[in-house]
């Protein structure tokens, strides 16, 4: 994982320790995150392409498994949005 003081000195060679860790974010977390984002904006139709897609990737992989319960949690809210609480229930845990 690297670190940085300041995002401006990213890319300057900074020597000393720095601050914040930068979590660098697989394409299924990234599909996620956007998703969640739409979600909240209203664009639920585009929204749910990306949850499932993100879904999907992150349930698929070992390495992402930290993003599990993100994914399971952002296609509750999506779907409860929509009034889908058939398919909400999918994915809650049991």
């Amino acid at each position: 994982m690297r670190y940085v003081s300041n995002p401006d000195d990213a890319g300057a060679g900074v020597a000393e320790p720095l601050a914040w860790p930068v979590r660098l974010l697989s394409c299924g977390a990234a599909k996620l995150y956007l998703g969640e984002a739409l979600r909240g904006q209203g664009r639920l139709p585009e929204a749910e392409l990306l949850l499932l897609e993100g879904y999907r990737a992150v349930m698929g992989s070992a390495s992402s498994r930290r993003d599990r319960p993100f994914a399971t949690a952002s296609l509750v809210r999506l779907h409860e949005a929509e009034g889908r609480y058939d398919e909400a229930a999918k994915y809650r845990p049991r």
